[in-house]
């Protein structure tokens, strides 16, 4: 309409309190010609593979393989931190997702990252609002 065009978007959730524009830059910098899509993730805060399950009153192991596994030495895996996606607009028309064939993720510490759901989790975002602002 202004004879603008663009070949990238952003989407940047209005409950991520946490987003900087040093960190938006970083993303950015990250899509290259074989990386078409870029989004925030963080660490799950203990491995999931020790995670646990409660069956008919009963609480047992989800992978009892790592029943004696050092939680140290298992692999980091990763969830969507829901802070903001970065994506090329054709790969994104294509593929109709944020999560393209070519994605790559932006690792931010726990202190970064803050899920709004509830009235604590408000109360740990304000909290590490205060740490990372001092």
């Amino acid at each position: 309409e202004r004879g603008r065009e663009f070949d990238t978007v952003c989407c940047i959730y209005s409950t991520a309190p946490f987003v900087t524009p040093e960190r938006l830059r970083e993303a950015y910098g990250k899509m290259n010609s074989e990386i078409d899509s870029v989004f925030t993730c963080v660490a799950y805060s203990y491995p999931i593979q020790r995670s646990l399950h409660i069956v008919d009153g009963r609480i047992g192991m989800v992978y009892p393989e790592y029943m004696n596994a050092r939680s140290q030495d298992l692999e980091p895996i990763y969830h969507d931190a829901g802070q903001f996606y970065f994506s090329r607009i054709n790969s994104f028309v294509e593929s109709r997702t944020f999560w393209g064939k070519n994605t790559a993720g932006l690792v931010l510490s726990e202190l970064e990252v803050q899920d709004l759901d509830t009235l604590t989790d408000w109360t740990l975002a304000e909290m590490k609002y205060e740490l990372l602002h001092r």
